[in-house]
């Protein structure tokens, strides 16, 4: 049974580090250029696993447990269910992983970068973090960031919010104030059938702030891809540059604007709303 799971995990990790011969092109990537491709969703906890588990079977335990993620990052933001389940569990397998370091982020990109060209015959794969300018160009995706700031024509979709999820939501509105009072004005919002579609901290008036507060599926059909794409470029969970200390983007824990791709999103440590996606430069082998 363990070998059927070793096996199963393989296959379904396969595509972001494996192509056959005849492919040119990194797999999982869109092209920012003639030689320059960029993830299609950022680094999720499926493909940490597979790098945790290749690391422990090629260069030891040791090895394994410093490429480990910092679980406390959820304990910093009050949740204690995923500081105990969400790299593992398998409900958060294509959840962006986070809770990691830039030196261990920079350590998989260079893992990926000889895992991938070691399979291919006359190609050279070099994964690693973008550069500010280059996560900005594929944020933009041909778009002017000043008239679309966030790299997309229309920001905003319909709004959906059960009696169920509103009384949660009211859960966390200072007591004070009048259940039926909230979900008329609730219902006023509602009716404007307008949200902006990133996974980002939405506002409703002035009293109270609601949204999924957690990362999303990478894939998540309620957040469209850009005009090249790309998933999550905006909101779900900020992503790393190879700037030391500089992140983009947004995330969950931030407000739309913070999400603007001229602006940066400074970090200090490894955080529950931060995490990154790859560039790769390709070249010819010798």
């Amino acid at each position: 049974m363990r070998l059927l799971r070793t096996i199963f995990f393989c296959l379904i990790t396969w595509p972001l580090v494996a192509q056959s011969v005849e492919q040119e092109n990194p797999p999982n990537t869109i092209s920012l250029d003639s030689h320059l491709y960029i993830d299609k969703t950022e680094i999720a906890n499926l493909h940490w696993l597979e790098y945790l588990h290749y690391l422990a079977k090629d260069s030891g335990q040791a090895a394994m447990q410093s490429a480990l993620p910092d679980t406390t990052v959820w304990l910093t933001v009050g949740d204690t269910l995923r500081y105990q389940h969400y790299l593992r569990y398998p409900g958060y397998r294509y959840f962006p992983v986070v809770g990691i370091t830039l030196s261990q982020a920079r350590h998989y990109c260079a893992w990926r970068s000889a895992i991938v060209s070691a399979r291919l015959t006359d190609k050279i794969f070099q994964y690693r973090l973008p550069t500010e300018s280059e996560w900005m160009k594929a944020a933009a995706a041909s778009l002017d960031v000043q008239q679309y700031p966030f790299g997309y024509q229309e920001i905003y979709g319909p709004i959906s919010l059960s009696k169920r999820k509103s009384r949660e939501y009211f859960k966390k509105v200072n007591s004070e104030v009048d259940y039926t009072v909230f979900r008329q004005d609730l219902l006023a919002y509602i009716k404007n059938k307008q949200e902006i579609v990133f996974n980002v901290i939405k506002n409703f008036k002035d009293y109270f702030q609601y949204g999924d507060y957690a990362p999303s599926y990478i894939f998540d059909k309620r957040t469209p891809a850009n005009l090249l794409g790309l998933h999550h470029m905006i909101g779900n969970v900020a992503e790393m540059t190879d700037q030391p200390g500089i992140a983009k983007g947004g995330s969950w824990f931030h407000y739309p604007d913070e999400g603007e791709i001229t602006k940066q999103i400074v970090y200090f440590k490894p955080e529950a709303w931060l995490g990154f996606r790859c560039v790769c430069e390709v070249a010819t082998k010798n």
